[in-house]
C-alpha cells in the first residue's frame, strides 16, 4: 500500500506576497523612540511593586499559604528595580546615537 509514494510529492505553490510599498516621507514621519526621563523609571518600578504585592497577595489567597511567596514576588521586583537603575545610569553615559544625515 505505502510502495512507491515515498518519493512522491505534490508541488509546492508559495502564495504571492506584495511587498509594501514605503515612501520617504512615510520612512521620515516615523516615530522616534526617547529615553525614559527619571520620573518615568520611577512610575514603573511603582506600579510593578504594586502589581507585585497585588499578585504575592492573591496567590497566597488561591493557594491558602504563604510560604515562599513573599521571597519569590519580592526577589522579581528587586531585581526589576536593579535593572532599571542600570538602564538608568547606562543613559546617562552614554548619549542617544545622532540621526544618519544623507544617505
Amino acid at each position: 500500500m505505502g510502495k512507491g509514494k515515498r518519493g512522491r510529492r505534490s508541488p509546492r505553490v508559495e502564495p504571492a506576497v506584495a511587498e509594501p510599498q514605503t515612501t520617504t516621507s512615510e520612512v521620515q514621519a516615523e516615530v522616534r523612540l526617547k529615553r525614559f526621563r527619571p520620573w518615568d523609571y520611577l512610575f514603573i518600578n511603582i506600579f510593578f511593586w504594586l502589581f507585585c504585592f497585588v499578585q504575592r497577595h492573591l496567590a497566597a489567597w488561591w493557594i491558602g499559604e504563604d510560604v515562599g511567596l513573599d521571597f519569590f514576588f519580592y526577589t522579581i521586583a528587586t531585581a526589576f528595580t536593579l535593572v532599571s537603575i542600570f538602564t538608568f545610569i547606562h543613559d546617562l553615559f552614554y548619549p542617544e546615537p545622532a540621526e544618519d544625515q544623507g544617505g
